[in-house]
């Protein structure tokens, strides 16, 4: 444990017989083991550099800011209102010539990173909705967007003097990740709404794995060194954790044609449906990435062709893999088994496919209970929350391929906790929804929610259905920001394939020769009589 700065940033700042820096080392983010806060943001920072990778940078925010701003999520804990909660670390303190006022427990060290970020960013440059929006990710890292204040210490003789440590500290941290001057901040972001939730979805997964001592190993690394030398033993660690997590980079398994045929896909189909045919025409056309709804019979090839279709616009869009959702465990305990061949023979490279539901322990043989543990001040309730995400089988939403129910996905559009993780995680997928048709007016209501979500953060969309009505259809397009009105009165063809593009060009279709015949074989299988 560290007892004195060993490192001076450019101009050391002394007030009175109080070092600046010998106290942005002091502070500490964690206690058992103990570790630095000076580390713990750049540890949180260089996850978030890895992740970038894996789920792409918000809109409208260069990657070096969303790093720092990352790096900034626990700026917060530089208060005396935090610094106390610890007997041991207090005595350590005090030893510095810190003063720290009595215990108060209803301190909120994100609501106080909060408040510094929304000034910090001022100063910067940044506009006021762009500032609101950030420091709003920031309040709520730990699940809760409307935390208790930050007070008291707000009013406190210190309160300046914490606010220039703060202020210290994340002059540091530009330096050391590298953000070149405030000039370089952006003017403001398009949509608030999907830079927000990648923003804070980044945030709080970058803290849970920096946080992680078994995932990322901070009590092995030197804290005896500048910030620049600690910084790449960070960026290492990292890289080493994320990939533990088989989390892959966008477009790294994506390695077969530019404008693959039905059958570079499926080698094994030698005669295509009249459906399938018709998607492979279009695709070979180019079909840019949206929302494709694909009506055929029973029998059809319905999912082949939508995982034919995910497989064209990833080549497109550059997204690392899909999450399949089915409306019940058992079609996609069935759907789990297919997925997962076809990953074998086309991406061998690709990590094990997540299955995810209830019951999920039951049937996928990688869903094992990792043990891992999210240390530091949080309660044991956002904990075990916290190592549910570290499951194997919950890590279906985030991993490069997942199979699931469809309330895994619809939980991404309702308040619940971390629910913008489950945003994060489809943000770089494919999303194909099977048997569409069967879900009552309180489901469809959270899909049309989800749809229109998927279209802000640009996720394209795949749904299946064998009897899905026009109004059912109608309100699915909508929600998708179709240009398609719900009093349309066109008697479409069946079988059909909608698609609803991303870059907002006209809703289109595609019209499918029907079959009129088909040979069904019928086996026997004799069983035994009593």
């Amino acid at each position: 444990m560290p007892n004195s700065a060993v490192y001076v940033l450019p101009g050391a700042i002394v007030i009175g017989n109080i070092d600046l820096d010998v106290f942005t080392q002091a502070l500490w983010a964690k206690t058992n083991p103990y570790h630095p806060l000076w580390c713990h943001l750049l540890d949180t920072g260089a996850v978030c550099e890895r992740l970038l990778d894996c789920f792409g940078c918000p809109d409208d925010i260069p990657p070096k800011w969303v790093i720092y701003l990352s790096a900034l999520h626990d700026i917060g804990k530089a208060d005396p209102e935090f610094q106390v909660l610890d007997d041991v670390q207090v005595d350590r303190l005090q030893g510095f010539g810190l003063s720290l006022p009595s215990r108060y427990d209803g301190f909120r060290h994100e609501s106080r990173s909060g408040v510094w970020m929304g000034k910090h960013l001022r100063e910067c440059g940044w506009s006021s909705s762009t500032v609101r929006m950030v420091a709003a990710t920031l309040r709520a890292h730990h699940g809760n967007f409307t935390p208790k204040p930050c007070a008291p210490s707000e009013e406190s003789p210190e309160h300046d003097l914490w606010e220039q440590i703060r202020d210290r500290i994340a002059e540091m941290l530009a330096d050391t990740i590298g953000i070149p001057d405030e000039q370089s901040a952006p003017a403001g972001v398009t949509n608030a709404s999907a830079t927000g939730v990648k923003l804070i979805g980044l945030n709080v997964l970058s803290d849970w794995i920096a946080s992680n001592e078994e995932l990322f190993r901070y009590p092995s690394l030197n804290t005896e060194v500048t910030p620049s030398d600690y910084w790449q033993q960070a960026r290492t660690e990292a890289a080493r954790a994320v990939s533990a997590l088989q989390l892959v980079q966008l477009g790294n398994c994506i390695t077969s044609l530019a404008n693959p045929s039905f059958r570079d896909i499926w080698p094994q189909i030698t005669s295509l449906r009249s459906s399938q045919q018709a998607l492979e025409d279009a695709c070979r056309g180019s079909i840019p990435p949206g929302l494709a709804i694909i009506e055929a019979p029973m029998g059809e090839g319905k999912t082949e062709s939508a995982i034919y279709l995910s497989e064209c616009w990833k080549l497109q869009n550059g997204s690392c893999g899909a999450y399949i959702a089915l409306p019940t465990m058992a079609t996609s305990n069935q759907m789990h088994g297919r997925y997962r061949e076809f990953l074998r023979k086309r991406r061998p490279c690709v990590s094990s496919l997540r299955l995810v539901h209830g019951m999920s322990w039951l049937v996928d043989d990688v869903s094992l209970e990792s043990g891992f543990e999210i240390l530091g001040d949080s309660s044991e309730e956002e904990n075990m929350l916290a190592r549910d995400w570290f499951n194997p089988s919950k890590r279906a939403l985030i991993a490069p391929e997942g199979v699931g129910t469809i309330d895994q996905a619809l939980m991404a559009a309702l308040n619940v906790k971390h629910g913008f993780l489950r945003l994060l995680g489809l943000s770089s997928k494919v999303l194909i929804v099977d048997e569409v048709h069967a879900y009552d007016e309180y489901m469809t209501t959270i899909l049309e929610r989800l749809l229109e979500w998927c279209r802000v953060l640009r996720i394209p969309v795949i749904m299946l259905s064998a009897t899905l009505s026009q109004p059912q259809k109608l309100r699915l397009i909508n929600a998708y920001g179709g240009v398609v009105q719900e009093d349309t009165d066109i008697i479409e063809p069946y079988p059909l394939i909608t698609i609803v593009p991303l870059d907002g060009s006209e809703t289109r279709v595609i019209p499918v020769e029907a079959q009129t015949s088909r040979t069904v074989h019928v086996k026997q299988h004799l069983g035994k009589h009593r």
